[in-house]
């Protein structure tokens, strides 16, 4: 084999070498940039003048870091405060039950307005009634009770929201008369002190099987006359009292009786829970002599004198007069008196 030439085996082609260092610097560059760039600026200048030495080209130092893409998602949770509306509730009206019969109740309308659910439940102002089974009802919104009193009951519901709110209602339940009956007591009296006119005053009172019934009623009675008139009164009961006072009018002492009837008993308008009166006219009747006489007594005026030394009180009626006489005081102050009499004095030698 043909040795070469020392020329030849040291030159190769000018375009080879020069995509050989094209080839190195780049590697050299991408290998560089991370570290470079973390270098600090006096370290930067000194790889600068390095570089320039070697006769390369600069090497960049400048070089930004290489950013990551990066998502955020962010949660905002907005809190709307609202006022907290009550449970609504309403109880049916105008209930009319039988008496000493049980009978169901509840609310005709039980929400709350926000959706809030209703976390209790109670009965109050139940007036008196029995209940079925109270350990049951009590904390729902079913009540099953009865009256055996006749006359308007009370009763009450309320419910609580989960939030505290509480809504309320209260009806009336108008437990039925049944059958009623009328009693009269009478008292007379005189109108003044002249005993001249004189009335009876009827007392009728209405009660059922259960006793006195206490609803407005309307009751007629009837007065007649010794000497042969007559005239028709009225009184009522109410929902307080089963019983009401009709009154005569006033008569001469030429009347000696007065009779009293009780002709009618009937509900008004207030009262549908009224049964029916049994239609027997309870009657009373009293003479003139029943009526006490009013008396006036008379009071005469006293006279009341009281004398003590130096002092005279007279007294009439509530006026009082006192008296006083003037006391003359005299004192006498003596003083002391020095009398001087002459001395004679004799001088014998």
């Amino acid at each position: 084999m043909r040795k070469l030439r020392r020329s030849e085996s040291r030159t190769r082609p000018r375009g080879a070498a020069l995509v050989e260092y094209v080839l190195l610097l780049s590697l050299f560059t991408m290998a560089a940039i991370p570290a470079i760039s973390n270098l600090k600026n006096d370290e930067k200048t000194a790889l600068r003048s390095t570089s320039a030495k070697i006769g390369g080209s600069p090497v960049p130092t400048d070089v930004a870091p290489t950013l990551r893409s990066t998502t955020t998602t962010t949660t905002t949770t907005t809190t709307t405060l609202r006022p907290n509306n009550p449970p609504v509730v309403h109880l049916p009206d105008g209930i009319v039950v039988e008496p000493n019969t049980f009978r169901s109740f509840s609310p005709d309308v039980l929400m709350d307005p926000d959706g809030d659910p209703i976390t209790s439940k109670s009965w109050s102002s139940v007036n008196g009634a029995t209940w079925e089974n109270q350990a049951r009802d009590q904390g729902t919104d079913n009540a099953v009770l009865k009256w055996t009193s006749s006359g308007y009951k009370t009763i009450c519901f309320t419910a609580v929201d989960s939030l505290g709110a509480s809504g309320s209602d209260c009806c009336d339940v108008c437990v039925k008369t049944g059958t009623v009956a009328a009693t009269v007591t009478a008292t007379a009296n005189y109108q003044d002190a002249t005993n001249a006119m004189w009335r009876l005053r009827a007392t009728v009172n209405v009660t059922n099987a259960f006793g006195n019934v206490r609803v407005p009623l309307t009751i007629t009675v009837r007065f007649d006359f010794s000497n042969g008139t007559s005239e028709n009164k009225t009184c009522a009961t109410s929902t307080s009292s089963s019983s009401c006072t009709a009154n005569s009018s006033y008569q001469s002492t030429a009347i000696s009786t007065i009779r009293a009837t009780v002709t009618n008993v009937a509900a008004n308008a207030s009262t549908p829970c009224f049964g029916n009166w049994n239609g027997t006219q309870a009657t009373v009747i009293l003479n003139r002599s029943a009526a006490p006489l009013i008396t006036t007594t008379t009071t005469r005026a006293t006279t009341t004198t009281t004398t003590t030394r130096g002092t005279t009180t007279t007294t009439r009626a509530t006026t009082s007069t006192s008296t006083t006489r003037a006391t003359t005081t005299t004192t006498t102050t003596t003083r002391p008196t020095t009398t001087t009499r002459p001395t004679t004095t004799t001088f014998q030698s």
